[in-house]
């Protein structure tokens, strides 16, 4: 039990670590053996004791390194929205130059002689304003 701790403890400083080993970690938590005793006689009633007394440091070492796994797994989540809105947030200024661009381009490039025919600089000029707005 005092090994897994320490690996645990270790584990918290490295998030890539920590992301790797929970899963392993929540195995063997579900899959150890769950022994329970029974109060039949005074021996093992006192045995229970010296065992619940014995093990209350390792059940208090548990609980905290159970939380400091918690709070590490909030930063590391908290990371990457973070990454995540930074990457949305560069799309949004792309997408604010090009869609503009894109219509400006899409209108010049058509072969339509109804507009050449009539096209002055102020059709132009008035379309990328609207373009832009």
């Amino acid at each position: 039990m005092s090994r897994a701790l320490n690996a645990i403890e270790l584990a918290l400083h490295d998030d890539t670590i920590l992301q790797q080993s929970v899963d392993q970690w929540r195995e063997r938590a579900s899959s150890s053996p769950v022994v329970s005793l029974l109060h039949r006689d005074h021996e093992l009633g006192r045995l229970f004791k010296i065992m619940e007394r014995d093990l209350d440091p390792t059940r208090r070492r548990i609980d905290g390194a159970f939380q400091a796994l918690m709070s590490s797994m909030r930063i590391v989540e908290s990371e990457r929205a973070i990454r995540r809105a930074e990457t949305v947030s560069r799309l949004t200024h792309l997408a604010f130059f090009f869609i503009p661009l894109t219509l400006v381009a899409s209108v010049f490039g058509m072969n339509v002689n109804e507009i050449a025919d009539h096209l002055t600089g102020g059709f132009g000029l008035s379309l990328l304003s609207h373009a832009h707005y």
